[in-house]
């Protein structure tokens, strides 16, 4: 039996050294090989590399899935894999997808920043069948957890890489023989996230007519240090959160009521947010 893992990340490379230790304790048989996304380089960053993990686990490594030759019996993984995958040429393989989002409700992408402004109070990693359409194939398990009014997307991605590779481990060895059960998606209550839904050009952040809690949401969902911050007054913004204090009448929405070198609460439409900027306790 071959077990194909493909993807990226913390999520990618937990999976495959997971299923390397399994393999070298000998809990189970099966021919590991690994499949990294196409534009991972082997480089060190800020996440992993699964083509240097694979690398260093002496595990093979192949460029697309028709180079594996699955057949009926073999296992395709995929861990926050970039590339559509068309289910004839899985060769009859059981496919599964680790997503990090619940499911039907957040299929697609950005799933670390539209849960934010969407005002969620828990997230979910969610273990299915992968099928032809994206995200929709039938729930196996599925693993929830907090958010916090003080998260920003990269603490839950992290959190989500996290919480994604403890649900791998607990259904491990079920999907391996396929001891599980099937549970298909409510039908009626999709929500489809495409990767371009939110523009991460757009970081100046400056609708303040809205309430409180909504830009609080919309500034943390853009708080993503590798990549990129949100920006007040031409500051990066590394922190966002609410003031319980209804607005006073002599503040205007937009308006900075008060602040220092390191931080502005800015009035909103029915309260106050609080912005720490990177930087700003040096």
């Amino acid at each position: 039996m071959k077990l194909l893992i493909a993807g990226k990340s913390f999520i990618g490379c937990n999976s495959l050294r997971h299923a390397r230790d399994m393999q070298a304790i000998g809990a189970t048989g099966y021919t590991l090989l690994a499949l990294p996304n196409a534009g991972d380089a082997a480089a060190l960053s800020w996440e992993p590399s699964l083509r240097r993990t694979a690398r260093q686990l002496d595990v093979n490594i192949v460029a697309d899935i028709a180079a594996a030759s699955l057949t009926a019996g073999d296992i395709f993984l995929s861990v926050e894999y970039d590339r559509k995958v068309r289910i004839e040429e899985l060769g009859g393989a059981r496919a599964y997808n680790l997503h990090l989002a619940a499911l039907p409700g957040y299929r697609g992408c950005l799933n670390s920043s539209w849960p934010l402004r969407n005002g969620e109070s828990a997230a979910t990693a969610t273990l299915h069948q992968l099928t032809e359409k994206m995200d929709a194939g039938p729930v196996i398990a599925a693993r929830q957890f907090q958010v916090s009014p003080f998260h920003t997307a990269f603490d839950l991605y992290l959190l989500l890489q996290r919480h994604g590779f403890e649900l791998l481990k607990e259904q491990f060895a079920g999907m391996l023989t396929a001891d599980h059960v099937l549970q298909p998606q409510a039908a009626g209550q999709a929500v489809f996230y495409a990767r371009d839904s939110i523009d991460f050009q757009a970081l100046d952040v400056g609708d303040f007519e809205r309430p409180a809690r909504v830009v609080d949401g919309w500034v943390r969902s853009l708080i993503f240090p590798p990549r990129q911050f949100p920006r007040f007054g031409g500051r990066a913004i590394r922190g966002c959160e609410c003031i319980a204090l209804p607005r006073r009448e002599r503040h205007r929405p937009g308006q900075v009521a008060t602040g220092s070198g390191s931080h502005a609460v800015i009035a909103c439409a029915d309260g106050y947010v609080r912005f720490e900027f990177e930087g700003g306790w040096q």
